[in-house]
């Protein structure tokens, strides 16, 4: 499962309700009128990550295939 940015709006959703509370810890440690500049700007960095980076499956413990197999 190699993706580049392939995720549904339902997958960018779920994503981003899973880092909305380093977002919102982030934004209790500035100052309260930068916040609101603060939360789109990381809120913009999360989606063109989301965007723009190739996401790998991780490497499981067990193998899969008998390439994997060789020593």
């Amino acid at each position: 499962m190699n993706q580049t940015g392939d995720f549904t709006e339902k997958e960018i959703q779920q994503l981003i309700k899973k880092i909305e509370p380093i977002i919102y810890y982030s934004l209790f440690q500035t100052k309260p009128e930068l916040r609101d500049d603060l939360k789109q700007h990381l809120y913009e960095l999360s989606l063109n990550t989301l965007k723009n980076v190739r996401f790998k499956e991780p490497k499981s413990l067990f193998c899969t295939n008998e390439e994997e197999h060789a020593i």
